[in-house]
């Protein structure tokens, strides 16, 4: 900062106070004075606010969060820290562009939970502006699922294990320790617990089958982060 130098300096009620042309730097009183230096200065500290936009995802994905730091006229705040929040925790912190906006990419919806979480973007404020907080909603869904079935074959008396694969469906990844039911032509032959995604079932051709194709089915209920599914398509045929 410029030192506070007792000379050039408009003495009070002088001429040369307020004889000035607003040029649009700061100034006391009603225009500027003539001289190298005007009085004492008191740089304005102006109100912000933040708008938040509304984000949606589902569990088990990453998802990218917005904020946008403005004036309360609206006049775009640049280069500024902005801090994402979920209930306390700091997901993490982005610097505003040109457009007063920022963007905090990569979040991880895993551990948020399920339905409207509040999303809080806070701006910690400095000597030109003040601080502000803005609030917006980030809605988490349970994840779609997806199951496939093999389709086996084999004579009455044969023995084997039925294979199921789980996965959800947004990034395909493999999805343990989840309980998978299986049915033969619509009824309950076992249940058993993915590992690595994959549910296994021993299983014995007995002879109350008859031969041909019969409609075998897996089944997973959902939980608490993933929907229901059913795997289609799948069969068990039983030779001559």
């Amino acid at each position: 900062s410029l030192p506070n130098l007792p000379f050039l300096k408009p003495a009070s009620g002088g001429r040369l106070v307020n004889k000035g042309v607003d040029v649009g730097d700061p100034f006391v009183g009603a225009a500027p004075d003539l001289g190298a230096f005007e009085g004492a200065i008191v740089v304005p500290v102006t109100n912000t606010m933040i708008a938040v936009p509304a984000v949606t995802g589902n569990t088990g994905s990453t998802v990218t969060v917005y904020g946008v730091l403005t004036t309360i006229n609206n006049v775009p705040v640049v280069g500024r820290l902005l801090t994402f929040s979920v209930n306390g925790v700091v997901l993490g912190t982005a610097v505003t562009n040109a457009n007063g906006q920022c963007m905090l990419s990569g979040v991880q919806t895993s551990n948020l939970g399920i339905g409207a979480i509040p999303l809080t973007v806070s701006f910690a404020g400095d000597a030109f502006y003040n601080a502000s907080i803005g609030s917006g909603t980030l809605t988490i869904s349970k994840s779609a699922t997806k199951l496939t079935i093999e389709s086996p074959s084999g004579k009455v008396g044969v023995s084997g294990t039925l294979k199921a694969t789980l996965t959800r469906k947004s990034d395909g990844a493999l999805l343990s320790g989840k309980l998978v039911r299986f049915q033969l032509d619509g009824v309950d032959i076992g249940t058993t617990t993915t590992v690595s995604g994959v549910a296994l079932l021993p299983f014995t051709i007995t002879n109350s089958l008859t031969i041909g194709t019969h409609t075998l089915t897996a089944l997973f209920d959902g939980d608490s982060l993933n929907l229901n599914t059913a795997s289609t398509g799948g069969t068990l045929t039983v030779l001559p």
